[in-house]
């Protein structure tokens, strides 16, 4: 006899529902590997800031240290990264963590990233949420305040 799996189900949960705000000036944009995302319109041929939310499932038994110690890994071979500063904090109402830091891409030159981590635990599995905010460097006067503001509404829906 066959048996069955199902997505969502019990043992394979929906991801969570996420809603942000955004204010005027940005608008819904697909992304490659995001579930959710919004980007400030800017003139054509320049860097469009964003914000982003991603969801990767791990097995039960994953952290929030353990989402931590992934974003952390995932700066340190940035060039000339700097470190702006992180806190604890809440992110979609559940224990998080927020770090923000300045580097270069090649292409693109100086870009600051703005990163809200959570982890939501299903009991049959875990759920990493990152929400990430990208302006450059440029565009960091302003704009890191909206990313901040848009990744602060972040909501389970």
């Amino acid at each position: 006899m066959t048996r069955t799996v199902r997505f969502p189900s019990d043992a394979f949960p929906a991801f969570p529902a996420i809603e942000l705000d955004h204010p005027q000036g940005w608008a819904p944009g697909a992304g490659v590997g995001v579930v959710l995302a919004v980007t400030k319109r800017v003139a054509p041929r320049t860097f469009q800031p964003l914000v982003g939310v991603s969801v990767a499932r791990f097995a039960p038994g994953y952290t929030l240290q353990d989402a931590i110690d992934t974003v952390l890994a995932s700066v340190a071979p940035l060039a000339q990264y700097s470190e702006l500063g992180r806190a604890d904090l809440d992110v979609l109402g559940l224990p998080g963590f927020r770090i923000e830091g300045a580097f270069v891409h090649p292409q693109v030159g100086g870009l600051v990233q703005a990163a809200r981590i959570t982890v939501v635990d299903h009991g049959s599995a875990v759920d990493f949420v990152q929400i990430t905010g990208t302006c450059t460097a440029v565009q960091a006067k302003g704009t890191l305040d909206e990313i901040r503001s848009i990744q602060a509404s972040a909501r389970l829906g």
